[in-house]
């Protein structure tokens, strides 16, 4: 070993011994909406440090030790996690997931693996590397771990992903109808969860990204901003395909053989590093379940939600002007 590589390890111990992050960006929103292509876009970005579990490569989500393993997702119309007696509604009792200094407790962990084994993605440590989270379960606890991070003098910003429930869960692998009875739960089920998620909305630096404003630069500017992050080069293509070139899943990152394997939307690169440029196919975001709401029955109970209430609510995630003047 030379006097060199000593000399850079003794300065990443000690950059690990002054590591205390005291800020914490949250990725959360509905399964399927797009929380994973953030957390890819962010991750390109230097200084986004994502956590989480220990043999968790696929979706890089952190479930904090002693939460609940079982939240619903996107199973079942979205009743396992939205309906009346889903994880909605008993949520305040997942205490482990919304204990803030778990999370800062993580982030030092896996930096110290990225310091000691080079799982950095050939990046310098840097002691001011922003902890990043991912997992959808948060959208119904935005506030209670808000609160806790404030309790220990953490800052944290959410950024929470939504898509329209007429148009969720159709075009992807779990591919629900666009109407009958399962379309009107997911309807319903999405109020309510939604509606949690709104009460949280007043609080500081918490940001709504609409799924369909995801084909557009000007989303991911916004997120750029809010977070201080140099801009990075962003490819937006129409269709579901690359042309010529190396076709990946978003969610997973696992390279696509054939056509019919797509997911989600997509991203072309390898390993997420900063000089990345990040690509969007607008095949994957394009509605489509257009125009099913006109065919919904009258009658039902999703049937006056689908139409007015949840376009009403659907429109109001925009982003505060607050939110574009934060820069830290």
């Amino acid at each position: 070993m030379t006097a060199r590589t000593v000399t850079h390890l003794v300065g990443l111990a000690v950059a690990m011994a002054n590591y205390e992050p005291r800020r914490l960006l949250v990725v959360t929103g509905f399964p399927r909406s797009g929380t994973t292509l953030i957390e890819t876009f962010l991750a390109k970005h230097g200084g986004i440090l994502p956590i989480y579990n220990l043999g968790e490569t696929t979706f890089r989500e952190y479930e904090p030790y002693g939460s609940v393993h079982e939240y619903g997702g996107s199973l079942n119309c979205l009743t396992g996690m939205c309906g009346s007696d889903g994880y909605v509604s008993w949520a305040d009792d997942d205490k482990a997931r919304y204990n803030c200094w778990s999370y800062i407790e993580r982030a030092k962990h896996i930096k110290h693996r990225c310091a000691a084994d080079g799982a950095c993605g050939g990046r310098e440590f840097d002691d001011k590397w922003l902890p990043m989270a991912k997992h959808p379960a948060l959208i119904v606890l935005v506030e209670e771990l808000h609160r806790s991070c404030a309790r220990v003098g953490v800052e944290i910003t959410f950024l929470v992903t939504v898509r329209n429930p007429l148009n969720w869960g159709h075009g992807g692998d779990i591919d629900y109808s666009c109407t009958g009875d399962c379309r009107h739960e997911i309807v319903e089920n999405w109020v309510r969860c939604v509606g949690r998620l709104k009460a949280a909305l007043h609080l500081p630096n918490v940001m709504a990204v609409r799924y369909e404003d995801m084909g557009q630069e000007q989303t991911w500017r916004q997120i750029e901003r809010l977070l201080g992050l140099d801009a990075i080069p962003i490819t937006i293509l129409p269709g579901k395909h690359v042309p010529g070139g190396r076709r990946e899943l978003v969610e997973g990152q696992s390279a696509v053989q054939e056509a019919g394997q797509h997911r989600r939307l997509v991203i072309e690169g390898g390993h997420s590093d900063a000089s990345s440029s990040f690509v969007i196919l607008l095949g994957y975001i394009e509605e489509q379940c257009s125009g099913c709401a006109r065919r919904m029955p009258s009658g039902t109970a999703a049937s006056g939600a689908s139409v007015a209430a949840v376009a009403a609510v659907y429109n109001t995630f925009d982003v505060p002007e607050r939110l574009l003047l934060k820069h830290w």
